[in-house]
């Protein structure tokens, strides 16, 4: 693990994305975070974290306040939801048959 900023991320193989969520998932909600501390944690580059965070839906958003850029989530939830998932094809039992 590296301990280099205030939170840590395994050093586990895995996508930006998964590195990233991985450290927003330790950080609370509108807490802004500054870019260094996201690459210091996870040893990703800003264009791997921007490109990250550009691509995805992952309720992390990120602007450039005075000579630095911050980031920070939006809500509890890290990550895309989704939201078409096999659940509809699941067949409900009609309440009115009789068993």
């Amino acid at each position: 693990m590296k301990n280099k900023g205030r939170t840590s991320v395994p050093e586990a193989k895995g996508s930006a994305r998964d590195k990233i969520i991985a450290f927003f998932e330790k950080i609370p909600s509108n807490e802004p975070v500054a870019i260094k501390e996201i690459e210091l944690a996870t040893g990703l580059s800003w264009p791997a974290i921007k490109g990250a965070l550009e691509v995805g839906k992952l309720n992390i958003h990120f602007k450039k306040s005075a000579n630095t850029w911050i980031a920070w989530k939006s809500t509890a939830h890290v990550g895309e939801k989704l939201e078409d998932t096999c659940a509809k094809f699941r067949k409900e039992p009609d309440p009115t048959a009789e068993y």
